[in-house]
C-alpha cells in the first residue's frame, strides 16, 4: 500500500496528464490546425500518395494503399502492374 501523499501525487499528476492531452485535442480538432497539421502528414486524414500512371493522369492513395501496391496488392484499379512498373521507375530515378 502506498502511503497517502504518493497517491495524492499520482493522482495529480495522472489529472494533469489527462487535461493536458484533453486540451490538445482539442487544438487539434481546430480546422486551421488540422490544416497545417496535414501539410506534416500528422493530420486527421491519411496523407495521400500520388502515383502517375501511364496516360498522365494521377491516382491518389492513401499510404495503406500505396504499401499493398509497392508489396504487389491489387489497389483497386486495372492498372496495377503499370502503376507498380511506374513507382519502381521513379523510385529508381530518385535513388531509393
Amino acid at each position: 500500500m502506498l502511503p497517502g501523499p504518493v497517491v495524492a501525487w499520482l493522482l495529480a499528476a495522472i489529472s494533469t496528464l489527462a487535461a493536458i492531452s484533453a486540451t490538445i485535442s482539442r487544438v487539434m480538432a481546430i480546422p486551421a490546425v488540422d490544416a497545417w497539421l496535414r501539410k506534416i502528414g500528422a493530420g486527421s486524414t491519411p496523407a495521400r500518395f500520388y502515383v502517375a500512371q501511364i496516360n498522365g493522369n494521377a491516382t491518389p492513395l492513401t499510404r495503406r494503399q500505396y504499401r499493398a501496391m509497392l508489396d504487389g496488392a491489387d489497389t483497386g484499379t486495372d492498372d496495377t502492374a503499370k502503376l507498380r512498373a511506374a513507382s519502381s521507375e521513379h523510385n529508381d530515378r530518385i535513388g531509393l
